[in-house]
């Protein structure tokens, strides 16, 4: 996979993740992820992902 491919999907999970994050109150993320047609364990893969690069940016000496 080409770093663009990699990018192009990046930005689409980033966006999927923020909306589930952005949710309606009440509602679990698990039923929001079967009403949109998304994998629970595609969604934990890039939130994972995710959470470990915010981590990492902020391990960065300063």
């Amino acid at each position: 996979m080409d770093q663009s491919t990699h990018d192009v999907r990046r930005a689409n999970w980033l966006d999927i993740v923020n909306q589930c994050q952005g949710r309606p109150v009440g509602m679990s993320a698990k039923q929001w992820l079967e009403e949109n047609g998304i994998k629970e364990k595609a969604y934990y893969y890039w939130l994972r992902k995710f959470r470990r690069e915010a981590y990492n940016q902020t391990q960065l000496p300063t």
